[in-house]
């Protein structure tokens, strides 16, 4: 099966980009990764069915670690979150983090990135 890697490539950096964000900065970064979730939904939902092998398989991790990241956002609103809502978010984004850096990795060895 043809792997897309432009698609692929570009979910990457995406991942990256989120899973390094850092949740100090209450709710601008709860809108900053509401924002960066949207992007990645779409990004997965035009490579749903396409990917293959350790790609596929990895899909779940990734798609119940991006709700922990979006419930966790979705829950930090107005302009003064609580410390326990900024560690709920911390906590998502690290652990989304943790999925995403053997994606990325197979990534680039997959499309030579």
């Amino acid at each position: 099966m043809h792997i897309p890697c432009a698609q692929i490539t570009a979910l990457g950096t995406s991942l990256s980009g989120l899973a390094h964000m850092n949740a100090s900065s209450g709710a601008s970064s709860a809108s900053q990764v509401s924002s960066e979730l949207k992007q990645l939904q779409s990004q997965l939902k035009g490579l749903k069915g396409q990917a293959s092998g350790a790609f596929a398989s990895q899909e779940s991790q990734l798609t119940a670690a991006l709700s922990e990241v979006k419930a966790a956002a979705q829950g930090i609103t107005g302009g003064s979150p609580s410390a326990a809502q900024l560690t709920a978010l911390a906590t998502a984004l690290r652990q989304l983090k943790n999925v995403v850096q053997p994606i990325v990795t197979e990534i680039r060895a997959a499309c030579g990135g």
